[in-house]
């Protein structure tokens, strides 16, 4: 049986890798907003500069965990091993970096998923408690996005290809949100 200080290492790993994707997330949906027009997006405006705010906090607060758990490294804003620096060379449209948004939010719950498990295996009650937090921010989030994103690519495809049929963003809203409810049961996993 693997002892709470073996896998303590881990968990700060696993914090100093989410705590990088969150800086990371936040430099470029920063940069998004400040290069490109949302005039007409002004609800996808809001709803990224709310999501830049939460990382910013997500990232600060896991950094004062880990000068808590003594760990001397600071943090880059780049991620080490470049696994989650895939932002694209242009992200032109703000359905595009809506997208990368949505993205990232479900990237960092499943990393936070796996920190709140580990820690809770480690018996780290504030690891998991910060995991678990940072999590139940970011599943309202989630949902915001998956019910923003049919309406605004409708809006950014208008402004390309001329006027579409008037509910075809309420149709794909609808139907994209039926598939998210689907009670359909999970397989198992070993």
């Amino acid at each position: 049986m693997t002892s709470t200080s073996t896998i303590q290492p881990t968990l700060q790993i696993l914090a100093r890798r989410i705590a990088c994707i969150e800086l990371f997330t936040t430099q470029a949906i920063t940069d998004a907003l400040r290069t490109l027009s949302f005039t007409n997006h002004p609800v996808t405006a809001e709803l990224l500069s709310d999501l830049a705010q939460l990382h910013t906090r997500h990232a600060g607060a896991l950094a004062r965990h880990l000068s808590v758990l003594e760990e001397k490294e600071m943090l880059s804003a780049e991620p080490s091993d470049g696994l989650e620096n895939n932002r694209p060379a242009t992200m032109a449209e703000a359905d595009e970096v809506l997208i990368w948004a949505y993205t990232r939010l479900n990237l960092l719950a499943a990393h936070y998923t796996r920190l709140h498990a580990l820690a809770g295996a480690a018996h780290d009650k504030t690891t998991a408690e910060i995991a678990l937090d940072h999590l139940r921010a970011i599943t309202p989030r989630i949902m915001a996005c998956s019910q923003a994103l049919p309406r605004l690519a409708v809006r950014v495809a208008e402004t390309r290809l001329g006027e579409l049929p008037a509910d075809a963003a309420d149709a794909a809203l609808e139907a994209t949100q039926a598939a998210w409810k689907n009670n359909l049961e999970p397989p198992a996993t070993s």
